[in-house]
């Protein structure tokens, strides 16, 4: 698992573990451009060649990718990322393992894939499926590795989406100085954010088994 490359994803070569399955939490990008984010996606094609499955989501810095989104052409966006599974609220199964992806997080300022707080971006989670095995969010949910300072800035309607349905794994990043895994309820939790509050490759990536 890893997230917020902004794009230094050049920072894990040589460092990246082996396993089945690569998960991209979003932030792919720093200025969400659509040069930055066609290089990310070839890196992440590029992992194609150790991993089974790639799979990745958007998050608020991508805006090349909100604007496919908004424009009705992620049919462009997804030949773009070609054999990585591209998740917009949208799911995939693996060897019976449902993932599940969605770039939303609570509007903070003018970001991308942004939504307001309550029933706005509660109609995301919503669409979430009770039978998700691992869910991958940018943002974290409320009171879980979310901290920033002495304030908890993850959502709550993601965290009482996820309680209810509790997928085994969920994955995000967004917070950057909130990386770390926790287990909680049956849930293990993995913020996955590489880069540290300076935007400097800190974290490496993190394994989990389901």
């Amino acid at each position: 698992c890893i997230s917020d490359t902004h794009g230094q994803h050049a920072a894990l070569d040589g460092i990246m573990p082996e396993a089945d399955v690569l998960i991209h939490a979003g932030d792919l990008c720093n200025g969400g451009t659509l040069k930055e984010l066609i290089a990310a996606a070839e890196w992440l094609k590029e992992q194609t060649k150790w991993y089974s499955h790639v799979v990745t989501i958007a998050g608020n810095h991508d805006f090349s990718a909100e604007a496919f989104y908004k424009e009705g052409r992620e049919d462009v966006l997804r030949d773009i990322f070609g054999p990585v599974h591209y998740l917009r609220d949208s799911g995939v199964t693996i060897d019976g393992v449902h993932f599940y992806g969605s770039p939303w997080s609570p509007r903070f300022f003018d970001w991308a894939f942004n939504a307001d707080r309550g029933v706005t971006i509660k109609r995301w989670w919503d669409m979430i499926p009770a039978y998700t095995n691992v869910l991958i969010t940018h943002g974290p949910p409320m009171g879980i590795l979310d901290r920033v300072g002495n304030e908890h800035v993850g959502c709550a309607d993601l965290r009482m989406t996820v309680d209810r349905i509790v997928p085994e794994a969920h994955v995000f990043g967004h917070i950057h100085c909130g990386h770390g895994q926790k287990t909680s309820a049956g849930t293990q939790y993995v913020n996955a954010s590489v880069l540290d509050d300076s935007y400097k490759p800190a974290h490496t990536p993190t394994v989990i088994e389901i």
